[in-house]
Protein backbone atom coordinates (compact mmCIF):
# COMPACT_ATOMS: atom_id res chain seq x y z
CA UNK A 1 0.00 0.00 0.00
CA UNK A 2 1.07 3.47 -0.56
CA UNK A 3 -0.32 6.56 0.95
CA UNK A 4 -0.03 9.62 -2.15
CA UNK A 5 -0.07 13.21 -1.66
CA UNK A 6 -1.24 15.36 -4.49
CA UNK A 7 -0.03 19.06 -4.51
CA UNK A 8 -0.67 21.96 -6.75
CA UNK A 9 1.07 25.64 -7.23
CA UNK A 10 -2.14 27.30 -7.65
CA UNK A 11 -5.23 27.82 -5.40
CA UNK A 12 -8.07 25.88 -5.00
CA UNK A 13 -10.28 29.09 -5.80
CA UNK A 14 -8.43 28.47 -9.39
CA UNK A 15 -8.36 24.69 -9.99
CA UNK A 16 -10.93 22.47 -7.05
CA UNK A 17 -9.72 18.94 -5.79
CA UNK A 18 -12.28 17.88 -7.95
CA UNK A 19 -10.94 19.45 -11.28
CA UNK A 20 -7.49 17.44 -10.15
CA UNK A 21 -9.35 14.58 -9.73
CA UNK A 22 -10.69 14.57 -13.13
CA UNK A 23 -7.45 15.02 -14.56
CA UNK A 24 -6.02 12.62 -13.06
CA UNK A 25 -9.11 10.22 -13.66
CA UNK A 26 -8.57 11.21 -17.79
CA UNK A 27 -4.76 9.97 -17.35
CA UNK A 28 -5.39 6.96 -16.42
CA UNK A 29 -7.83 6.41 -18.85
CA UNK A 30 -5.45 7.05 -21.71
CA UNK A 31 -2.97 4.62 -19.97
CA UNK A 32 -5.42 2.21 -19.74
CA UNK A 33 -5.57 1.85 -15.95
CA UNK A 34 -8.46 1.70 -13.80
CA UNK A 35 -8.43 4.93 -11.71
CA UNK A 36 -9.51 3.59 -8.01
CA UNK A 37 -8.07 5.82 -5.23
CA UNK A 38 -8.98 4.64 -1.84
CA UNK A 39 -9.05 6.11 2.01
CA UNK A 40 -9.28 10.03 -0.34
CA UNK A 41 -9.42 13.08 2.15
CA UNK A 42 -8.96 16.44 2.10
CA UNK A 43 -5.25 17.27 2.80
CA UNK A 44 -3.22 15.54 4.61
CA UNK A 45 0.57 14.37 6.47
CA UNK A 46 3.51 16.49 5.13
CA UNK A 47 6.23 14.42 4.03
CA UNK A 48 10.09 14.93 5.10
CA UNK A 49 10.98 17.75 2.04
CA UNK A 50 7.72 19.07 1.58
CA UNK A 51 7.74 22.98 1.10
CA UNK A 52 3.46 23.53 1.05
CA UNK A 53 0.55 21.26 2.20
CA UNK A 54 -0.92 18.27 -0.37
CA UNK A 55 -4.44 19.70 -1.49
CA UNK A 56 -5.64 16.25 -0.87
CA UNK A 57 -4.08 12.13 -0.64
CA UNK A 58 -5.12 8.78 -0.93
CA UNK A 59 -4.05 5.14 -0.90
CA UNK A 60 -2.93 3.08 -3.66
CA UNK A 61 -2.54 -1.21 -3.23
CA UNK A 62 0.15 -1.34 -5.61
CA UNK A 63 3.66 -0.25 -7.00
CA UNK A 64 2.59 -0.56 -10.25
CA UNK A 65 -0.88 1.72 -9.72
CA UNK A 66 1.75 4.26 -7.91
CA UNK A 67 3.61 4.49 -11.10
CA UNK A 68 1.24 5.24 -12.96
CA UNK A 69 0.39 8.44 -11.64
CA UNK A 70 3.93 9.30 -11.07
CA UNK A 71 4.59 9.01 -14.48
CA UNK A 72 1.63 11.48 -15.45
CA UNK A 73 2.24 14.86 -17.69
CA UNK A 74 0.28 17.43 -15.89
CA UNK A 75 -0.12 20.97 -17.25
CA UNK A 76 3.00 22.82 -16.29
CA UNK A 77 0.85 26.08 -15.30
CA UNK A 78 -1.03 24.13 -12.48
CA UNK A 79 1.96 23.09 -10.98
CA UNK A 80 0.57 19.86 -10.12
CA UNK A 81 2.78 17.29 -8.44
CA UNK A 82 2.51 13.66 -6.98
CA UNK A 83 4.62 12.54 -4.34
CA UNK A 84 4.36 9.59 -2.31
CA UNK A 85 5.21 7.23 0.83
CA UNK A 86 5.12 3.70 1.61
CA UNK A 87 2.64 3.97 4.15
CA UNK A 88 -0.83 1.71 5.47
CA UNK A 89 -4.16 3.38 5.94
CA UNK A 90 -5.83 3.06 9.14
CA UNK A 91 -9.24 1.37 8.47
CA UNK A 92 -12.59 2.04 10.02
CA UNK A 93 -13.82 -0.94 11.91
CA UNK A 94 -17.18 -0.40 10.97
CA UNK A 95 -20.01 -3.23 10.27
CA UNK A 96 -18.63 -4.05 6.86
CA UNK A 97 -15.05 -4.30 8.31
CA UNK A 98 -16.40 -6.86 11.06
CA UNK A 99 -17.86 -8.89 8.69
CA UNK A 100 -15.06 -9.39 6.49
CA UNK A 101 -12.74 -10.57 8.95
CA UNK A 102 -15.27 -12.59 10.42
CA UNK A 103 -15.44 -14.31 7.16
CA UNK A 104 -11.77 -14.33 7.09
CA UNK A 105 -11.25 -16.59 10.55
CA UNK A 106 -14.36 -18.42 9.83
CA UNK A 107 -12.84 -19.76 6.53
CA UNK A 108 -9.33 -20.39 8.35
CA UNK A 109 -10.30 -22.23 11.00
CA UNK A 110 -9.77 -26.05 11.74
CA UNK A 111 -12.53 -27.12 13.84
CA UNK A 112 -11.42 -30.11 14.44
CA UNK A 113 -7.49 -29.30 15.17
CA UNK A 114 -8.50 -26.47 17.10
CA UNK A 115 -6.12 -24.10 14.78
CA UNK A 116 -6.63 -21.14 13.26
CA UNK A 117 -4.23 -19.79 10.65
CA UNK A 118 -4.24 -15.81 9.80
CA UNK A 119 -1.01 -16.14 7.82
CA UNK A 120 -0.76 -12.99 5.23
CA UNK A 121 -4.34 -11.74 6.19
CA UNK A 122 -3.63 -8.85 5.16
CA UNK A 123 -3.63 -10.29 1.25
CA UNK A 124 -6.93 -12.31 1.22
CA UNK A 125 -9.23 -11.58 -1.53
CA UNK A 126 -11.97 -10.91 0.91
CA UNK A 127 -10.72 -7.57 1.78
CA UNK A 128 -11.03 -6.03 -1.58
CA UNK A 129 -10.22 -2.54 -1.61
CA UNK A 130 -10.36 -2.61 2.38
CA UNK A 131 -7.37 -2.58 4.26
CA UNK A 132 -7.20 -4.93 7.29
CA UNK A 133 -3.46 -6.03 7.97
CA UNK A 134 -3.31 -7.39 11.43
CA UNK A 135 -0.37 -4.88 11.94
CA UNK A 136 -2.75 -1.89 12.45
CA UNK A 137 -3.66 -2.37 15.96
CA UNK A 138 -7.50 -1.83 15.42
CA UNK A 139 -7.37 -4.61 12.94
CA UNK A 140 -5.95 -7.02 15.62
CA UNK A 141 -8.17 -6.10 18.24
CA UNK A 142 -11.16 -6.42 16.11
CA UNK A 143 -9.78 -9.99 14.97
CA UNK A 144 -9.39 -11.07 18.52
CA UNK A 145 -12.84 -10.18 19.31
CA UNK A 146 -14.11 -12.68 16.70
CA UNK A 147 -11.77 -15.26 17.51
CA UNK A 148 -13.18 -15.34 21.34
CA UNK A 149 -16.72 -14.95 20.13
CA UNK A 150 -16.48 -18.00 17.77
CA UNK A 151 -13.50 -19.92 19.06
CA UNK A 152 -13.00 -19.62 22.86
CA UNK A 153 -11.20 -22.82 23.21
CA UNK A 154 -8.44 -21.84 20.38
CA UNK A 155 -5.31 -24.13 20.96
CA UNK A 156 -3.66 -23.46 17.57
CA UNK A 157 -2.75 -19.84 16.17
CA UNK A 158 -0.86 -18.65 13.25
CA UNK A 159 -0.29 -14.59 12.79
CA UNK A 160 2.46 -15.64 10.05
CA UNK A 161 3.47 -13.17 7.50
CA UNK A 162 1.58 -10.19 9.12
CA UNK A 163 4.30 -7.65 9.01
CA UNK A 164 4.01 -7.78 13.25
CA UNK A 165 6.89 -4.96 14.59
CA UNK A 166 5.86 -6.65 18.15
CA UNK A 167 3.17 -8.02 19.42
CA UNK A 168 1.92 -5.47 21.81
CA UNK A 169 -1.71 -5.35 20.48
CA UNK A 170 -2.48 -9.18 21.98
CA UNK A 171 -2.53 -7.66 24.59
CA UNK A 172 -5.71 -9.15 26.80
CA UNK A 173 -5.43 -11.78 24.30
CA UNK A 174 -5.82 -14.43 27.52
CA UNK A 175 -9.58 -12.70 28.16
CA UNK A 176 -10.62 -14.08 24.88
CA UNK A 177 -8.43 -17.25 24.29
CA UNK A 178 -7.47 -19.03 27.68
CA UNK A 179 -6.26 -22.13 26.24
CA UNK A 180 -3.77 -20.77 23.38
CA UNK A 181 -1.43 -23.18 23.56
CA UNK A 182 0.83 -22.48 19.81
CA UNK A 183 1.43 -19.64 18.48
CA UNK A 184 3.59 -19.19 15.62
CA UNK A 185 5.04 -15.59 14.66
CA UNK A 186 7.33 -16.77 11.60
CA UNK A 187 8.12 -13.96 9.19
CA UNK A 188 7.82 -10.73 10.73
CA UNK A 189 10.01 -7.74 11.54
CA UNK A 190 10.20 -8.91 15.22
CA UNK A 191 13.54 -7.34 16.42
CA UNK A 192 13.51 -8.01 20.49
CA UNK A 193 11.22 -10.21 22.73
CA UNK A 194 10.02 -7.82 25.02
CA UNK A 195 6.80 -7.05 23.36
CA UNK A 196 5.88 -11.07 24.48
CA UNK A 197 5.84 -10.46 28.05
CA UNK A 198 2.40 -9.96 27.14
CA UNK A 199 1.90 -13.27 26.73
CA UNK A 200 2.52 -14.19 29.81
CA UNK A 201 -0.97 -14.78 31.08
CA UNK A 202 -1.32 -17.39 28.48
CA UNK A 203 -0.66 -21.16 28.76
CA UNK A 204 2.17 -21.29 26.03
CA UNK A 205 3.76 -24.28 25.52
CA UNK A 206 4.93 -24.12 21.59
CA UNK A 207 6.28 -20.72 20.22
CA UNK A 208 7.73 -20.11 16.66
CA UNK A 209 9.58 -16.99 16.19
CA UNK A 210 11.37 -18.12 12.91
CA UNK A 211 12.71 -15.97 10.00
CA UNK A 212 12.09 -12.63 12.24
CA UNK A 213 14.76 -10.23 12.17
CA UNK A 214 15.58 -10.69 16.07
CA UNK A 215 19.16 -8.09 17.16
CA UNK A 216 20.24 -11.35 19.14
CA UNK A 217 18.61 -14.79 19.37
CA UNK A 218 15.87 -15.83 21.38
CA UNK A 219 17.40 -16.90 24.72
CA UNK A 220 14.70 -20.15 26.18
CA UNK A 221 15.69 -19.15 29.70
CA UNK A 222 14.82 -15.74 29.34
CA UNK A 223 11.28 -16.46 28.25
CA UNK A 224 10.32 -18.90 30.35
CA UNK A 225 10.31 -16.20 32.75
CA UNK A 226 7.40 -15.23 31.41
CA UNK A 227 6.10 -17.86 29.25
CA UNK A 228 6.74 -20.71 32.28
CA UNK A 229 4.94 -23.30 30.25
CA UNK A 230 7.08 -22.78 27.45
CA UNK A 231 8.38 -26.26 26.24
CA UNK A 232 9.23 -26.16 22.55
CA UNK A 233 10.81 -22.55 20.49
CA UNK A 234 11.00 -22.53 17.08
Amino acid sequence: WYRVNVYSKVSLDLLSIDEIIYMLKEECAIRNTSWKPLYMEEGGELLASDTMPPKFNFFVRTYGQLKVLQDMQMPEEYGITIRAKSRTPQPEINNEFKLKIREIIMKRYTADESNLDLCSVVNDPIWGDVYGGLNNAKCMAAAIEVMGECMPRLHNLSLDLNYLDDVLSLEGIENHLPELRNLSLVSNNLQTIQSLKVLSHLPLVELSLGMNPLRKPADPSELLTFLPHLRILN
